[in-house]
C-alpha cells in the first residue's frame, strides 16, 4: 500500500510538474528560452498585465507622491509598442522603448525609462525635423512616425553617401562588419562608416569617393561571406561532452584608418585650396586636417555656425567654428598631429578655436571666444578689438612662441585694416573707408591715388581721411610703424592726412588741409594748386628729404597732368582733355597722334587743344621744361598747339593752325595739306631742326 502510495505521490508530482512546464511557452528544462538559445534572440516575456498605477486621485495619473497606496511599472523592462500619451515625467517601459527609438535616429540617449529634460529635447527636435508641431508630447503622431516600418532587405537598393540614414545604412555597416571592419550598425552613415567604404573600394579596384552606388554594392554583396551556423538542438539533451562549433570564416583582416572627428566627416580636408575654402563662411562648423598643410595665402576664418547641440538649459543651438589639426579613434583618443603653415590666419568667427596641433605663422583675432586647446601657435597673436583679447581663452598644454597683445591699428575703426598692395588701392580709393590702415610695410610698383570725400565717426563727423602707416594698443600708444612705398602717391581727398610712418616716393597734392603727422616722406612734395600748398601743414615730428614747390601744369587745368607713355597716348587721344601735360621726359617707340577738336575752359570757351611739356608756378613762371621723344607725332586736332619744352622727332600737320610756342622740334615738319601750312605758325623762341616741308599725299 505505501508503495502505491509513494509512486501515486511521484506521479502527481512529475504531472504538476509538466504543467508548470506547459504554462510557460519557450522555456526549455531548465528556465532555458530553447528558441532564443539556439538563435542568439532575446527571449519573449509572458504577457503577464501590468498592474495599473493608482493615486488618490484618479484625475492625475500616478503623480501624487502623498497617496496611501500607489503602484507604478517597472523601468526596467522595455515595451514592444505605445499605448498612451508619453510626456515631461512620465517613466515605463514604453519611455524606454521611446528612447531606443530615438537613440536609433542619432539622439544620445540612455534608455532608462524616465522622460527627462534630455528626452524632451530629443522629442522636439525630431517633431520640428518631421514637420510636426514641437510640443515635446509623443503622442499618435510623433510615435507613429518614430515605429519604423518592418522591411527585411537583403541588399543595398539606394545610392548612400555620407550623411545618409536609412535602413540601408544599416545593412551597409553590417555588410562591411562582416568583412572585419568594425562598424557600430546604427544606421547612420558617418566618419567611421565612410572611412570603411573608401578602404573597401580602394582594395577592391573601385573608385575611393566614399559614396555608395551600384558598382560599391555589386562588389560588397557579390563576395559571399558566410558565417557558420550555430548548433540549434531538437530537444533539450544534456550532452555528455561539449559540442565543437563550426569555426566561423575569418574575414580579412582590415586596418581602418582613425576617425578625424566623430562629430562630422563632411570637414575632412587634405589640401590647402580646399582648407582656405572650408573655413569660409560657406563652409561647415568643423574643418579638419588630415596631414600638414601650407599655404602662402592669408587665411581668414569667417562665418557663425551651430554645432547642432543645444544648450541643456535654455534649449538655445550652440555656435562654435573649429579647426581640427588632429585625427582620434573612435574613443577620441588623439592619435595624429598636425602643422598648418600660413603667413596669417584671421578669425571672425565667434566661439572659434584651433585644437590639437600647430598652427605656424600670425594669428589676428577680431571675433570673441576665440581659444586654443592643446594646440601651439609659432608666431604672434594680435588681437584687433579689446573685447576679443578679453574673452581669448588656451588651456595649460597650449603655448605662443611670440606676442600677445592687442593691435588697434585705429580706435574708432579696424574695418580698414590691411596688409597687401592690392588692398591698400581698393582702401584709399573712393569704395574705401575715411581711414586706411596698414599691418606691415607695403610695396607697389603702381601710382597711388588717394581719393573720395568722406566723413569720420567721430560726434559730429567731419571731412577727414587718414592713411595710418602704425599700429597702437588700447591706450593708443604707438606700438610700430610701417613704411609705405610707390611711385607716386596723390592726394585727392579733401582734409586727409598721413600719420606715423615713413612713405617713400613722390606726394602730387591737388586737395586742401593735407597734413603729414609724425610722419616721413622720402621724396618730394608737388602741390599742382596754389590753395592745396597753402594750406598744407606738417607737424614738428614730420620731414621731408626732397622738394616742396608748387607744380602748375597749366592754371587752367590739373587734371591733365601724366607721367607716362600710356595715359599721355589717352590724354592726347578724342578721349583726353584740351590740354594734355607731362610732369617729366617720357619717351615712346609708338607714333603718337594728337586728336579730336576740344574747348578750352576759358569764358567764353574756345577751340583749342594744348600739349605741355612743362610746370609753372602760381604766378604762371616756367619751373621746368621736358622732353617728349617719338619717331612720329601727327596733329589732326585743330587749333593745337605744343608749348615750352622740346619735341624730338617728326611732326605730321594735316590740321589747321597748328602752332609752336616756346618750344624746339628735334626733327622735321611736314603738312600734308596747303592749308595746314599755310595757317602754321611759331613765336620767335620756338626752333626746327629739320626742314619744314609740304607732302601732299594721293589719293
Amino acid at each position: 500500500m505505501n508503495k502505491r502510495l509513494k509512486a501515486l505521490s511521484c506521479a502527481l508530482v512529475a504531472i504538476f510538474a509538466l504543467t508548470i512546464a506547459v504554462d510557460s511557452p519557450k522555456l526549455g528544462p531548465f528556465g532555458v528560452d530553447a528558441v532564443s538559445a539556439a538563435t542568439g534572440a532575446a527571449p519573449v516575456k509572458p504577457t503577464t498585465p501590468s498592474k495599473p498605477s493608482y493615486s488618490g486621485n484618479s484625475g492625475n495619473s500616478g503623480n501624487s507622491s502623498n497617496s496611501s497606496t500607489h503602484y507604478t511599472s517597472s523601468t526596467n523592462n522595455m515595451s514592444t509598442n505605445f499605448t498612451r500619451l508619453l510626456k515631461l515625467g512620465s517613466t515605463g517601459g514604453d519611455v524606454k522603448l521611446l528612447q531606443s527609438r530615438l537613440s536609433s535616429y542619432g539622439y544620445r540617449l540612455n534608455s532608462d525609462g524616465i522622460f527627462g529634460n534630455q528626452t524632451l529635447v530629443a522629442v522636439k527636435d525630431f517633431q520640428s525635423k518631421h514637420a510636426l508641431v514641437a510640443d515635446g508630447l509623443a503622442g499618435t503622431a510623433t510615435l507613429a512616425r518614430l515605429t519604423p516600418k518592418v522591411i527585411v532587405k537583403t541588399v543595398v537598393t539606394s545610392m548612400l553617401r555620407l550623411g545618409s540614414t536609412d535602413s540601408d545604412v544599416k545593412l551597409l555597416q553590417s555588410r562591411l562588419s562582416s568583412y572585419g571592419y568594425k562598424l557600430n550598425s546604427d544606421g547612420i552613415f558617418g566618419n567611421q562608416t565612410l572611412v570603411a567604404v573608401k578602404d573597401f573600394q580602394s582594395k577592391h579596384a573601385l573608385i575611393a569617393d566614399g559614396i555608395v552606388g551600384p558598382a560599391t554594392i555589386a562588389k560588397l554583396f557579390a563576395i559571399v561571406v558566410t558565417p557558420a551556423k550555430p548548433v540549434t538542438p531538437t530537444k533539450p539533451v544534456t550532452p555528455t561532452k561539449p559540442v565543437t562549433p563550426t569555426k566561423p570564416v575569418t574575414p580579412p583582416v582590415v586596418i581602418v584608418p582613425p576617425v578625424v572627428d566623430v562629430v562630422t566627416a563632411a570637414s575632412l580636408v587634405d589640401n590647402a585650396a580646399v582648407f582656405e575654402k572650408s573655413i569660409g563662411k560657406d563652409g561647415k562648423w568643423i574643418i579638419a586636417t588630415t596631414k600638414d598643410l601650407t599655404s602662402t595665402k592669408d587665411l581668414v576664418l569667417e562665418g557663425e555656425f551651430k554645432n547642432g547641440k543645444k544648450d541643456t538649459i535654455t534649449g538655445a543651438e550652440l555656435i562654435q567654428r573649429k579647426i581640427a589639426l588632429y585625427t582620434q579613434d573612435d574613443k577620441r583618443v588623439v592619435t595624429a598631429r598636425f602643422t598648418l603653415t600660413a603667413p596669417k590666419l584671421t578669425i571672425k568667427s565667434p566661439m572659434g578655436s584651433i585644437e590639437h596641433g600647430t598652427f605656424k605663422g600670425d594669428l589676428y583675432v577680431s571675433a570673441t571666444n576665440f581659444k586654443l586647446v592643446d594646440a601651439k601657435v609659432e608666431g604672434n597673436v594680435y588681437f584687433t578689438t579689446q573685447i576679443a583679447k578679453d574673452t581669448f581663452t588656451k588651456d595649460a598644454t597650449s603655448s605662443i612662441t611670440g606676442k600677445q597683445e592687442l593691435l588697434v591699428v585705429d580706435a574708432v575703426t579696424t574695418a580698414s585694416i590691411v596688409d597687401n598692395a592690392t588692398a591698400f588701392e581698393k582702401a584709399i580709393s573712393t569704395k574705401g573707408k575715411w581711414i586706411a590702415a596698414i599691418t606691415k610695410d607695403v610695396t607697389t610698383t603702381k601710382d597711388l591715388v588717394l581719393d573720395g570725400n568722406f566723413l569720420n565717426e567721430k560726434v559730429p563727423a567731419v571731412s577727414q581721411r587718414k592713411i595710418a602707416l602704425y599700429s597702437q594698443d588700447d591706450k593708443h600708444v604707438t606700438t610700430a610703424r610701417f613704411t609705405l612705398t610707390a611711385p607716386k602717391l596723390t592726394i585727392k581727398s579733401p582734409d586727409a592726412s598721413i600719420q606715423k610712418g615713413t612713405f617713400k616716393g613722390d606726394l602730387y597734392v591737388s586737395a586742401t588741409n593735407f597734413k603729414l603727422v609724425d610722419a616721413k616722406v622720402e621724396g618730394s612734395v608737388y602741390f599742382t594748386t596754389q590753395v592745396a600748398k597753402d594750406t598744407f601743414t606738417k607737424d614738428a615730428t614730420s620731414s621731408i628729404t626732397g622738394k616742396q614747390e608748387l607744380m602748375q601744369i597749366d592754371a587752367v587745368t590739373s587734371a591733365s597732368l601724366v607721367n607716362d607713355v600710356a595715359a599721355f597716348e589717352n590724354a592726347i587721344s578724342t578721349k583726353g582733355n584740351w590740354i594734355a601735360s607731362i610732369s617729366k621726359d617720357l619717351t615712346t617707340t609708338k607714333e603718337l597722334v594728337l586728336d579730336g577738336n576740344k574747348m578750352n575752359t576759358k569764358v567764353p570757351p574756345v577751340s583749342q587743344r594744348k600739349i605741355a611739356l612743362y610746370a609753372q608756378d602760381d604766378k604762371h613762371v616756367t619751373t621746368h621744361k621736358f622732353t617728349l621723344t617719338a619717331p612720329k607725332l601727327t596733329i589732326k586736332s585743330v587749333d593745337a598747339s605744343i608749348q615750352k619744352g622740346i619735341f624730338v622727332g617728326d611732326i605730321y600737320v594735316s590740321a589747321l593752325n597748328f602752332g609752336l610756342v616756346d618750344t624746339k622740334v628735334v626733327g622735321n615738319v611736314c603738312f600734308t595739306t596747303q592749308a595746314a601750312k599755310d595757317t602754321f605758325k611759331m613765336d620767335a623762341t620756338s626752333s626746327i631742326t629739320g626742314e619744314q616741308k609740304l607732302m601732299l599725299t594721293t589719293n
